[in-house]
């Protein structure tokens, strides 16, 4: 006979499982351990999902609790309750199919949770928030979601060139093609999103057509004031 104590391992593991599965909801719920990644939202894996959770929630309801301790009995009620939501959601609301935005929801919620949650040095955040922008688990579509990755793409440009030459980048070189005034658009754009929730200038310009990332969101704050803001 399964003891409470099986319960509550096998829910742990479970719980691993789905953090492991869905790194947007674990930076959410305070597991770090997958902060610079994104879940795999094709329809197959979250099928697979969906039947390790049928599993586990029979291998639960099989479990005797009659002589459990009431919080016990309180807390396996509870998990089956959590079980049977997302298979109803799956299922018959059917939330992945009906509303697209979901998947743009994680992939842009995932890195403005890495940006507003302070649980780490902001350098670590944007080291996280660059993995997370790398990863190829979601396919992104729609000109704000590219405009929205090609200013990571330039932070992550700033970030690495940090403690080289004070960090200062010319504009043609942080897009591949070149376009300096391409470039100038996606800072603005960085500039925008990052401003309010930082409360000063993520990206300083020195006057002259080049960039870098302020010194307070480096490991190493480079030394020297910026000729200019910007």
């Amino acid at each position: 006979m399964a003891t409470e104590k099986e319960f509550y391992r096998r829910t742990e593991e479970w719980l691993d499982r789905l953090m492991e599965a869905n790194p947007v909801l674990a930076t959410e719920l305070g597991d770090h351990r997958f902060d610079d990644k994104l879940g795999d939202y094709s329809l197959s894996a979250l099928q697979a999902q969906i039947d390790q959770i049928k599993g586990f929630e029979a291998e639960l309801d099989r479990f005797e609790t009659g002589g459990w301790p009431s919080d016990a009995q309180i807390d396996h009620a509870l998990v089956m309750t959590i079980l049977k939501s997302f298979v109803r959601d799956f299922e018959r609301r059917e939330t992945h199919r009906r509303n697209p935005g979901e998947y743009i929801d994680a992939t842009t919620g995932g890195v403005i949770l890495l940006i507003m949650k302070e649980f780490a040095p902001l350098p670590e955040r944007l080291a996280s928030i660059l993995g997370r922008d790398r990863s190829g688990s979601v396919a992104l579509a729609g000109r704000k979601l590219r405009l929205r990755l090609s200013t990571y793409r330039i932070l992550e440009r700033l970030y690495a060139e940090g403690g080289k030459n004070g960090g200062w980048v010319r504009a043609a070189e942080l897009v591949p093609d070149g376009d300096s005034e391409r470039a100038r658009k996606y800072v603005s754009h960085l500039r925008s999103e990052l401003r309010p929730l930082l409360g000063f200038n993520p990206v300083e310009n020195d006057g002259e057509g080049c960039y870098r990332l302020a010194p307070a969101l480096l490991p190493h704050p480079s030394s020297g004031p910026a000729s200019g803001t910007g």
